[in-house]
């Protein structure tokens, strides 16, 4: 598990493109069957797993919205998850946010109102500073207590391929959970888990 910026790696198999987000990517050429024989266990191989699956699915037509939005697109995706929220789970909710990304939270805030909303993040530049009046914590520290805090939860993919993913799901019960992003596209459709990725291609 790392803390710090994340980036985006591509996987593309003839043409089919499927990404994941990591604080430490790898670069790699070669056919899937070599792939599957490394044993290496840094997060940035289970974020080239990723995907590589990502792109499979997308060319075996399984999966869309593998690539990520980009330019104005976040922002209206951000919009959409907001409003998505809102509709299905009604104003009063308070939503937790597993995952700093700007224009979800600001969207979040808007909506539903600052007390309302609680976010964590692994980025060190992130944590500990106050972004549209909601104060980051420390995902290390307080995921815990920010699914307590919580109604709903929106769930960066990037929890998929750092190795926090299993702790997270079993604190969550019963509780409704969204992911966002192009990193859970395959996963979220093999598990029957739900995703809101409104913008990407």
């Amino acid at each position: 598990l790392l803390q710090g910026k994340e980036v985006l790696v591509q996987a593309d198999i003839d043409g089919a493109k499927g990404q994941a987000f990591t604080a430490d990517p790898v670069s790699y050429q070669g056919s899937i069957e070599s792939l599957l024989s490394i044993d290496e266990k840094r997060p940035g191989y289970q974020a080239l797993m990723i995907a590589v699956l990502n792109a499979a699915a997308r060319k075996m037509g399984l999966v869309d919205h593998t690539v990520h939005c980009k330019n104005e697109e976040p922002e209206q995706c951000a919009v959409q998850i907001s409003r998505t929220i809102a509709e299905r789970h009604g104003l009063d909710c308070h939503i937790g946010i597993i995952g700093y990304q700007p224009a979800i939270l600001e969207h979040c805030v808007k909506t539903f109102g600052a007390d309302q909303v609680h976010i964590s993040d692994l980025d060190l530049a992130n944590i500990g500073q106050t972004r549209y009046g909601v104060l980051v914590w420390d995902g290390m520290k307080y995921t815990e207590k920010l699914i307590e805090t919580a109604d709903v939860l929106l769930i960066t993919g990037s929890v998929l391929s750092n190795n926090t993913a299993e702790k997270i799901l079993t604190l969550l019960g019963s509780k409704p959970f969204y992911f966002f992003g192009t990193t859970a596209a395959t996963l979220v459709h093999i598990n029957g888990w739900q995703r809101l990725c409104f913008q990407s291609t």
